[in-house]
């Protein structure tokens, strides 16, 4: 899957739920395999107090002479006591 995702031209992409089922070490695995930086910009790694799986907190690029930023947010429904289970390290920041 990941050579077909680098040949895409992919510019980030952001982590959602389904990429955590094999766990974190095997997210940040594959992850460091992308040519694309991987965002999630509001779950936290409560060991580190970092983003989780390493992932990148907001990516900037320039078209056209314009800086774009780019954020990945988690849902809403990450928040819900059913999935927080599934991530028993993160530490999610209030939402402004």
């Amino acid at each position: 899957m990941i050579p077909v995702l680098n040949e895409l031209g992919i510019t980030a992409a952001v982590m959602g739920n389904h990429d955590f089922d094999f766990g974190v070490k095997v997210l940040q695995k594959y992850a460091k395999k992308c040519n694309f930086p991987w965002l999630l910009s509001n779950v936290l790694d409560s060991s580190t107090g970092r983003q989780l799986a390493d992932a990148l907190r907001y990516f900037v690029i320039e078209h056209q002479g314009i800086k774009i930023g780019i954020m990945g947010l988690a849902e809403e429904e990450w928040y819900r006591p059913r999935f927080l289970s599934h991530f028993f390290s993160c530490v999610f920041p209030k939402l402004i």
